[in-house]
């Protein structure tokens, strides 16, 4: 994450990511995580205002008028 003074913050690092659903409290969140990442990856960058798009559990913490550019 990067913060509003541009310094990079570390949130987690996970030597071994996975989705498994293999106790109830990771079935929840992975089942959250597949729904509501879509909405974000989709829904946000089209939506015409982007403070007020459904993004599920996710939160936007930092707006910024700056784009992105994909190769």
């Amino acid at each position: 994450m990067v913060d509003e003074d541009f310094r990079v913050w570390l949130i987690e690092v996970n030597s071994s990511p996975s989705m498994d659903m293999s106790t109830p409290t990771t079935a929840d969140l992975v089942q959250r995580v597949l729904t509501d990442l879509p909405k974000v990856v989709i829904d946000i960058p089209n939506a015409p205002n982007r403070n007020r798009c459904d993004t599920g559990g996710f939160v936007c913490v930092y707006c910024s008028n700056n784009e992105v550019f994909r190769p």
